[in-house]
């Protein structure tokens, strides 16, 4: 790995996504983006990190967490 070269991820450097927290008001919408994520994962690898942390949180998205899956889709 001494020769691998380094990408960029959307996730933010020392950003802690904690599971308490305000819930997102609509929690379909929060699994339909997070999935939608999930396809761009085949053509922009440095996604796949963040996309499958931001998936731990499906089961009860809070505000939080749906502030950081629009910043990766907007990235």
């Amino acid at each position: 790995m001494t020769d691998a070269k380094p990408i960029s991820t959307p996730f933010i450097v020392g950003q802690h996504l904690l599971a308490e927290g305000k819930l997102f008001s609509n929690p379909t919408l929060f699994s339909s983006l997070a999935s939608a994520l999930q396809y761009l994962i085949i053509t922009k690898s440095n996604l796949s990190f963040f996309v499958n942390f931001i998936c731990q949180f499906l089961h009860a998205p809070t505000k939080d967490h749906f502030r950081a899956l629009m910043y990766c889709a907007l990235c």
